[in-house]
């Protein structure tokens, strides 16, 4: 992907993913591999059809170097200056890009300039610092071959994206800056001030009289010969637990925003109340997974428009409709964020109301279609079909036990006579003076 033998998954991983999910956008520039690349993965590198490659002059000459593939390079975006769209708003058709680029010194070192590449659907042109052309190309594209790839769309600021961890990157500074005053406090604490008798209380005056493995001596008051010694005086440390407290109520806002714990269940711990995880409990991953499908779907459109974009450079022009239609990049879009124990105490659960079912067969499916959904949330929809007609089946089934079961007649008890003939029922005697016959 990036001309260092990087492959996709990779690439997206480690390099896309994590600027896309901190910046909320990113742009993407695509080209054919040049000779001698040398471009960090930050900063374009110099475009294939650029005069420098003299061995280039023929499209042999392309194919025998190996030039044909596609190459992708990270464009920060305060590397981009100045842009025009077409009428979709997706696709530039002119744009500006700041460029570093190293001249030679004399002391043996080279030195970083700012360069301006101006690209159009045709061709770009590279400009100094002082505004001079410093070099032009053509390029058979159609269109220009870098995209912005979004997180999501700000909503005021068209053609630029709203960071999905913002806040938490705002509340991440705020505990950088409450530690080091944790950090300062600490320090009082640590290395107090030595404080001193008197002065009129030592004979020495001034001076310290220091003992045998420096010791100080207690003095004299000369009031009523009692002993004084040295103390050491510390700030409070009240302020110091009011800090710990702030950067323990900043890590638990960090942990809600990111869908990693809840308000709800709270839990004691050192003499303070810290919320529950959240994520990690049964029945409570849904904000969890929520973040992580929208991250999924992200990075699936990044992925579709760079695969997009590569086409186009592979094709040298835009690729037919035909040709994007074949792409296919799935993402999942659930995650199962449960633990051993939390899906034993679930599973546990579930059995134990699967074996009770049978009298309210409506209710009872979609229950325990929706318990099956919350504890293996990463089957795919083939599989969710085929575990949904199980549970219609086996509820139907429970359902039919139970009428078979109430539709079998109760006999009376037989009692024998010794023979094998039932025995007449029993019929009390009453006393003859109680028989109202």
């Amino acid at each position: 992907m990036d001309g260092r033998g990087t492959d996709i998954n990779e690439w997206m991983r480690e390099t896309v993913a994590p600027l896309l999910i901190a910046l909320g956008m990113v742009d993407l520039y695509f080209d054919h591999p040049s000779l001698g690349m040398t471009a960090s993965a930050q900063e374009p590198q110099a475009p294939a059809f650029v005069g420098s490659d003299a061995a280039i002059q023929s499209e042999a000459d392309v194919i025998a170097a190996n030039l044909k593939g596609c190459t992708v390079q990270v464009i920060l975006p305060s590397n981009v200056l100045w842009y025009e769209l077409d009428y979709t708003g997706k696709y530039y058709t002119q744009i500006l890009v700041r460029e570093y680029d190293t001249v030679p010194q004399d002391k043996g070192y080279d030195r970083y300039v700012e360069t301006f590449r101006h690209w159009t659907g045709s061709g770009w042109t590279l400009y100094g610092l002082d505004g001079n052309i410093i070099g032009e190309g053509v390029h058979r594209y159609g269109r220009v071959p870098i995209v912005r790839a979004f997180d999501r769309r700000h909503v005021r600021i068209p053609h630029a994206g709203d960071p999905r961890f913002l806040g938490i990157v705002e509340k991440c500074r705020e505990y950088f800056n409450v530690e080091s005053e944790m950090i300062y406090a600490m320090d009082m604490q640590c290395f107090a001030m030595l404080q001193a008798p008197p002065v009129e209380f030592n004979e020495a005056g001034d001076a310290i009289p220091v003992g045998v493995g420096m010791v100080l001596y207690m003095v004299a008051d000369p009031n009523n010969g009692a002993p004084v010694g040295y103390s050491y005086i510390a700030p409070p440390v009240e302020p110091l637990r009011a800090v710990m407290d702030r950067l323990d109520n900043i890590a638990a806002d960090i942990d809600m925003e990111a869908g990693l714990n809840r308000p709800s269940s709270a839990a004691q711990k050192g003499g303070r109340t810290y919320p529950a995880s959240g994520i990690s409990k049964a029945f409570d991953q849904e904000e969890g997974n929520t973040i992580l499908a929208g991250i999924a779907m992200a990075l699936e459109a990044c992925e579709y428009l760079a695969a997009e974009f590569a086409a186009t450079v592979l094709m040298d022009g835009v690729p037919a409709p035909d040709v994007l239609s074949a792409v296919q990049v799935v993402y999942t879009k659930q995650f199962n964020l449960l633990r051993y124990d939390e899906m034993s105490v679930m599973s546990a659960e579930f059995v134990n109301f699967r074996d009770a079912c049978g009298l309210i067969p409506t209710v009872e499916k979609h229950i325990l279609k929706w318990m099956t959904g919350y504890m293996i949330r990463d089957a795919d929809p083939a599989e969710r079909a085929v575990m949904n007609k199980e549970i219609d089946a086996y509820v139907d089934e429970k359902v039919r036990d139970r009428k078979e079961a109430s539709a079998i007649p109760t006999q009376p008890r037989a009692i024998g006579n010794g023979n094998g003939a039932i025995a007449p029922p029993l019929v009390p005697t009453v006393p003859a003076d109680q028989n109202p016959n």
